[in-house]
């Protein structure tokens, strides 16, 4: 008795393999969309916050009639935290990379003047058409280096490129 393989039904080697390869590639096509995706979302929660905190300082000023100013030496977000308490909802945002606050930048060269600032991820994102830097005309308009100490460090804050920032001054510009 001879049986003949024309009566088995499956599928071949090949068909597998090219079945596992279209899988495999509209797979990587989901991660890439998704990685893009998460870096938007934490961009606009990034503007976000800086916006917020924009609000929070002008509601600082308008009680106390000048900004925060931080001692040096100290962490700067946890003494901005406690200075700001009554205006932010008991806490500062965080960066949704950054569980320290180290990606957010607040600094004062005196007190009626700031300069807030995080970092995009995306550097062609819309917002960094309308921070402080391409109010006045371009990248690599401010540089601002603080009086104060940002994590027990001389703080710098580039408001170029990638950087989003946002300042206030008692003078209202």
């Amino acid at each position: 008795m001879c049986t003949t393989m024309k009566n088995q039904k499956g599928f071949t080697l090949i068909e597998l393999l090219i079945v596992i390869a279209i899988i495999g590639l509209l797979a990587t096509l989901a991660i890439v969309s998704l990685t893009s995706a998460q870096q938007r979302a934490r961009d606009t929660k990034r503007v976000s916050d800086m916006r917020s905190l924009q609000t929070a300082f002008e509601l600082y000023y308008n009680d106390k009639a000048i900004y925060p100013v931080l001692s040096d030496g100290t962490d700067t977000w946890v003494e901005l935290q406690t200075k700001m308490k009554t205006y932010v909802n008991d806490i500062l945002p965080l960066d949704p990379n950054d569980s320290n606050g180290d990606a957010y930048v607040y600094l004062t060269n005196n007190t009626d003047q700031y300069v807030i600032g995080a970092t995009l991820e995306d550097t062609a994102h819309k917002a960094l058409e309308q921070d402080i830097d391409a109010a006045q005309g371009g990248a690599g308009w401010m540089s601002v280096t603080s009086t104060d100490t940002y994590d027990g460090v001389d703080a710098t804050l580039n408001c170029d490129a990638a950087v989003y920032c946002l300042s206030g001054n008692a003078s209202g510009s």
